[in-house]
């Protein structure tokens, strides 16, 4: 039983392919005649749409050239007595109907005996002028067409085909008719000659189909002008539309090939036949498909369980790149998270200390995903290799730009904030490579009761940053360094624009300044609390994530915050008293006064004051080594630059420069004189058996002021 019931099987699926094209044939049959008939009843309609539009505009202008013609034979009669003004009729003519080429009269021969025989007055165009002649004088008119047509017509006008005169290089055609007074007398035949563009231009307009002709006959059949195929061309069972012209006695004819339809048939017939084609091949690969993926299925999750597991390793092994054992004492407390959008993300941040200076930087790589996270790490890495020797935030980044673009095909880019800090002085130096402005967090001091006291009320600030690139676009590029000096108490905050571009169920952002309002209470919190001071980036993280809502997170999200616990020291270097000490010591006061804000004009002089106080010590003071001290003052808005040595006693400010002659100018007064110009004040004591120099400048136009 269960062999016959396989045989049967068998058959039927053999019989399938006969049963579809069975199925296929008499579809197309029914389409094919569904087809024509649609397209025969189509193309008749659009004939005689065309037909009735092409009747209008060829009556309408028809009605002009029957005037012309009408009005030449009544002038002519009403003066058949004066010959001669006929020309000046044939001018009227020819000035009321611009289409009219020539206007003319053929009298029957003899018909004036004070005349030649064959009489025949002209007017015709040429250019804009209007001239004369004598047809009788050139040719014998009476056997044109036009004379003998309008002779053999006794109750309408005749038309001529259509011809191209030699003297207006145009088409023209004529309407003539013939002249007879009531007593029965012919006079002859009045001829208008048309330019007959407008013709051929309606009948061009009427043509249902590229391929198609449309024809214009007189009263006796004869073909006037024809646009498309030639008559010759017609082949029997051609669509043919005919209409009258009246009241002119003019027929037109429209004729439209058969092969038209056929080729349009032909088209849906195969374009359904590929349809029907297409459909039943279509489900077979959609079974075949079915199955395929039934199998493949399996496999399917069984990689993207493989997948999930090397996303989840990538993910761990990122998050150990990064450092979590952050640095809390009574100095420095530093807190820094990350919270990838996907398993794997592209941002990054990391931190080392060296003594008292803590090196910190924070980035964004472009795109996400694996490649991103690559460039994460490579990006880290670098950091702490290159921070191993640098000295500045800008040598750095220049080395770790110079490395990500040797060999980034894909312009991948990273911004990035590369800081480093001095911890007992709080300078700030930081390079930035297109990334977003950090802003610090501090107390505002105020007046009470005439004495300066801290008060619970915070100021937000955003620091001032370059326009650098970012990473890996040109490894040449020279970047630019800024500084801030980090009081006591004060907050540093950075982070990526995951951030400020965090967006909530309306997919309204963040922003900057809702961004400064979370820090500020935050951060405020955390001072008036001591037990909430470990949880100020958490508190960050908890109000962005709140402002998120349900919303999917569209990318990463780092924050990272800087804390200066300890007091404010002044920034000290002791060096040997030689002359190859100076850059280092000049090197410092230029980092301090780039953390102040001070424009580069003015540090530039500051350094030069402090190189010729050097200069005097190394030379007249016969020390072994020289202490530099740098102090701000925020009440008095001064920079103060202290020099200390242990030499013999030396008071730069009781030398004072003669002007008079060199050889009568005390020993550094020059020096003491440029000083002076420099700075705002210069003191000078001796204590302990050491010089104490200090040069005082006021920084009273500092962004550090802003």
């Amino acid at each position: 039983m269960s062999v016959v019931r396989t045989k049967e099987k068998h058959v039927n699926r053999k019989s399938l392919p006969i049963v579809g094209a069975l199925v296929i044939a008499l579809l197309m049959a029914v389409q094919f005649v569904v087809s024509y008939t649609r397209e025969t009843e189509r193309i008749k309609e659009h004939m005689e749409r065309e037909m009735r539009e092409g009747q209008q505009a060829c009556t309408a202008h028809l009605y002009d050239i029957i005037d012309a013609t009408y009005e030449m034979a009544s002038f002519t009669l009403a003066m058949l007595n004066e010959p001669d003004s006929i020309y000046a009729l044939a001018d009227k003519v020819l000035e009321s109907f611009p289409d009219v080429a020539s206007c003319y009269i053929g009298f029957e021969p003899g018909y004036y005996a004070n005349r030649s025989r064959l009489y025949g007055p002209c007017a015709y165009r040429e250019g804009t002028s209007i001239l004369h002649m004598q047809m009788g004088d050139e040719m014998d008119y009476t056997r044109r067409e036009w004379y003998t047509g309008a002779m053999d017509n006794d109750t309408s006008s005749f038309w001529t085909p259509a011809y191209t005169d030699p003297n207006w290089h145009r088409p023209v055609f004529t309407n003539s008719l013939k002249i007879v007074l009531p007593s029965g007398e012919t006079v002859g035949v009045v001829g208008v000659d048309f330019f007959a563009e407008w013709l051929q231009k309606a009948l061009e307009d009427s043509q249902p189909y590229d391929e198609a002709a449309c024809r214009l006959y007189n009263s006796h059949g004869a073909l006037l002008m024809n646009i498309g195929q030639t008559k010759e061309e017609d082949e029997r069972g051609d669509f043919i539309t005919k209409a009258r012209l009246s009241p002119f006695e003019m027929s037109m004819v429209m004729v439209v090939p058969k092969e038209i339809m056929w080729q349009r048939i032909g088209w849906i017939s195969l374009l359904t036949f590929c349809v029907l084609l297409f459909s039943i091949t279509l489900l077979g690969w959609l079974v075949w498909r079915y199955m395929r993926e039934e199998k493949a299925l399996a496999r399917v999750e069984l990689d993207r369980e493989v997948m999930r597991k090397e996303m989840l390793i990538a993910h761990t092994i990122q998050m150990n790149i990064l450092r979590h054992d952050f640095p809390k004492d009574e100095t420095i407390d530093l807190q820094a998270a990350l919270l990838p959008m996907r398993e794997v993300g592209g941002d990054l941040y990391d931190y080392h200390r060296d003594g008292d200076t803590l090196w910190f930087i924070i980035g964004d790589v472009s795109g996400k995903g694996v490649s991103a996270a690559m460039i994460m790490s490579a990006t880290v890495n670098l950091f702490r290799a290159v921070g191993r020797h640098a000295h500045t935030p800008k040598h750095v980044m220049e080395e770790i730009n110079e490395v990500l673009s040797e060999n980034n095909p894909s312009l991948t880019f990273v911004t990035a904030l590369i800081g480093r800090l001095h911890i007992p002085s709080g300078q700030l130096l930081y390079c930035n490579a297109g990334h977003c402005a950090p802003i610090v967090v501090r107390s505002v001091k105020r007046e009470v009761g005439g004495e300066r006291s801290e008060d619970a009320s915070l100021q937000v600030r955003r620091l001032e940053l370059e326009p650098n690139i970012p990473l890996g676009y040109d490894g040449s590029y020279g970047f630019v360094e800024q500084g801030y000096l980090l009081g006591q108490g004060e907050t540093l905050v950075l982070y990526t624009d995951g951030v400020t571009e965090a967006r909530n169920a309306e997919r309204k952002m963040l922003g900057m300044k809702r961004l400064e309002d979370i820090a500020q209470q935050v951060i405020g919190k955390s001072v008036e609390d001591a037990a909430l001071q470990d949880r100020g980036v958490e508190g960050l993280l908890a109000e962005v994530k709140a402002y998120i809502g349900s919303a999917e997170p569209t990318d990463d999200i780092t924050i990272m915050t800087i804390r200066k616990q300890s007091a404010v020291e002044p920034a000290e270097l002791r060096v040997p008293n030689h002359e190859d000490q100076w850059p280092v010591l000049r090197q410092v006061i230029h980092e301090y006064g780039t953390c102040l804000g001070i424009d580069k004009r003015t540090l530039k002089k500051l350094e030069v004051a402090a190189e010729e106080a050097v200069v005097n010590i190394l030379h007249h003071s016969g020390a072994t080594e020289i202490t530099l001290a740098l102090t701000y003052d925020a009440e008095a808005k001064a920079l103060h630059i202290s020099l200390t040595d242990d030499g013999v006693p030396f008071d730069p400010t009781a030398h004072v420069a003669n002007a008079d002659a060199v050889a009568e100018r005390q020993v550094g007064g020059l020096g003491i004189s440029l000083i002076r110009q420099i700075v705002d004040q210069m003191r000078y004591r001796r204590v302990d058996d050491t010089n104490q120099l200090t040069l005082i400048k006021l920084i009273v136009d500092s962004s550090y002021l802003g």
